[in-house]
């Protein structure tokens, strides 16, 4: 499988990994709240995740959520279902390497 790098400011190195579990419970919860019709959760829990993705450097997550929230507000379910898919499928993939504030 092929590694897709991502570059991510050395400060946010003890927080990053925390970040991250926290947003694969969110895309576990979004799943959740997809089978029970709940899109005003879906819709909650991906617009946080659109708005705090950028702020740790992982445009990929803020792309995600923005996408996820259009088609919770449309309750397009099994559209959100494939997002998801396709953001673990791509999260699986991503390796985090750790620079400087001047090399980003």
């Amino acid at each position: 499988m092929e590694k897709i790098i991502i570059y991510a400011d050395e400060d946010l190195k003890g927080l990053i990994p925390g970040y991250l579990e926290n947003t694969m419970k969110g895309i576990n919860l979004i799943k959740e709240y997809v089978d029970k019709e709940q899109y005003q959760l879906v819709k909650k829990t991906a617009h946080q995740l659109k708005g705090s993705g950028r702020s740790f450097g992982f445009d990929f997550i803020t792309e995600y959520g923005q996408s996820i929230e259009k088609a919770a507000i449309n309750e397009e379910g099994d559209k959100i279902i494939k997002l998801v898919k396709d953001f673990i499928n791509y999260s699986e993939k991503i390796s985090i390497k750790y620079v400087s504030e001047d090399d980003l």
